[in-house]
């Protein structure tokens, strides 16, 4: 990471510009913050990643975070839900089947079986999982929203609305 930064800093020095070059000093100052991340540092930065749709990026620091803290079933949970999103969903069942051994009463690893169930196309599954999950956590903003789109898959769309 020193080195990353030391060449990125002597690219400006000789004048290096553009959209590029900005985008790379970008990445490398993003990877410099996260070099040594708490499990909750990088849980928030890997959930922000999500958020813009920049799903390998949080692939990636959560890997290297899962590294040093192999037993964290939120950063698990949420690497299965970025495996999900980026169309991986064998990845996406590996990661949350751990997740699932070390916190089984999780709501995201409800939501994220729910969102895996839907990804395979089995959405009557995936709304009893949905609709189970919801019976536990009734007020998870999270798990209306996929109860609401397991409901629309499986042609209820006035209730999942």
């Amino acid at each position: 990471m020193d080195k990353a930064k030391n060449m990125a800093d002597k690219a400006k020095d000789i004048g290096a510009k553009g959209n590029d070059s900005k985008k790379l000093l970008e990445r490398i100052g993003k990877a410099a913050k996260i070099d040594n991340p708490t499990p909750e540092d990088g849980y928030v930065t890997a959930i922000e990643l999500r958020e813009y749709g920049k799903y390998f990026e949080a692939i990636e620091l959560l890997n290297n975070i899962l590294r040093r803290f192999p037993k964290d079933p939120r950063l698990l949970t949420l690497l299965a839900h970025c495996h999900i999103l980026n169309d991986q969903a064998s990845e996406g069942s590996i990661f949350l089947a751990s997740a699932k051994e070390i916190d089984p009463t999780s709501a995201s690893i409800g939501w994220n079986e729910a969102r895996l169930l839907l990804k395979k196309q089995n959405v009557e599954d995936a709304l009893t999982v949905a609709k189970n999950t919801h019976q536990r956590f009734p007020d998870d903003a999270e798990g209306l929203a996929v109860l609401g789109t397991c409901l629309r898959a499986n042609g209820q769309l006035n209730e999942g609305l």
